[in-house]
């Protein structure tokens, strides 16, 4: 990241998966007052632990108040605590339970392109909606309406949530939908780069594993066309045959003329 980074915890703590950010260690609330004096608006502030957000929220008190840029947070923290936050960050984010694993998480954060990638997220059932972190600590929220029953009867179980596949894939129970596709449908600024990137490349591997993806189709679903979809999706066939198009649409639910357009 260009702009600093700054992690608050306890002397000793390693900085785990936040390491792909290399952020300056502030372990006292001297420390973060001093830093809250000095440090531009542009900084990501990481608080983990209760002496994290202890050392935050005491820092804070008597600062002149700007609207710093972001705030992550590693754990819930109470109303009133986030009310204080909020009234000093113009970003606070708190690291939903469902969420990648450690080892995943530093993949997307040391990722030029991390925003494309869903590092965890959480389902309002009241809300019928879906809200999911970035890898750039960005939101994105989708209606879960999105996620419509798959071509095999497949139906999402939005009270079983996870984010696999390094962050390109929601899972809900059973049921699989693309990450990108979610984005495709949301972010003009994502929609922008696909249709560029399909000026100057093929993009028919990606478009079938979104649509894929959407529809709730895993590979071995697919029957005798798995390993050709699976080869497409890789780039390792550019070209394929009518036939083979017309075979792979017919189980995605589409012609051949819109497969390479989603």
């Amino acid at each position: 990241m260009t702009n600093p980074v700054f992690i608050l915890h306890r002397p000793g703590a390693e900085d785990g998966v936040f390491g792909a950010f290399h952020p300056k260690r502030l372990s006292s609330e001297k420390a973060v007052r001093r830093q809250l004096l000095s440090a531009g608006t542009g900084a990501l502030w990481i608080a983990t632990g209760r002496d994290g957000l202890r050392w935050m929220a005491r820092g804070l008190v008597g600062t002149p108040r700007r609207r710093r840029r972001t705030l992550l947070l590693t754990e819930a923290v109470r109303e009133g605590t986030l009310t204080l936050f909020t009234h000093w960050f113009e970003r606070v984010v708190v690291l939903p339970r469902s969420r990648l694993a450690g080892d995943e998480l530093v993949e997307v954060f040391a990722r030029e392109d991390r925003a494309d990638f869903c590092i965890g997220g959480t389902i309002d059932l009241d809300l019928d909606v879906a809200v999911l972190l970035r890898g750039d600590l960005s939101i994105i929220t989708a209606p879960l309406s999105d996620f419509s029953p798959s071509g095999d009867g497949t139906c999402p179980d939005f009270q079983s949530f996870d984010v696999v596949d390094s962050g390109r894939t929601l899972r809900f129970g059973r049921y699989e939908a693309a990450f990108d596709a979610v984005l495709y449908l949301h972010d003009a600024e994502f929609r922008r780069r696909i249709r560029d990137r399909r000026a100057g490349g093929n993009p028919l591997g990606a478009s079938v594993r979104r649509l894929r993806k959407q529809r709730g189709l895993r590979l071995d679903a697919l029957g005798s066309l798995a390993k050709t979809v699976a080869r497409i999706e890789r780039g390792e066939v550019r070209r394929p045959r009518r036939t083979t198009l017309e075979a792979v649409a017919e189980r995605l639910g589409t012609t051949v003329e819109e497969l390479a357009q989603f």
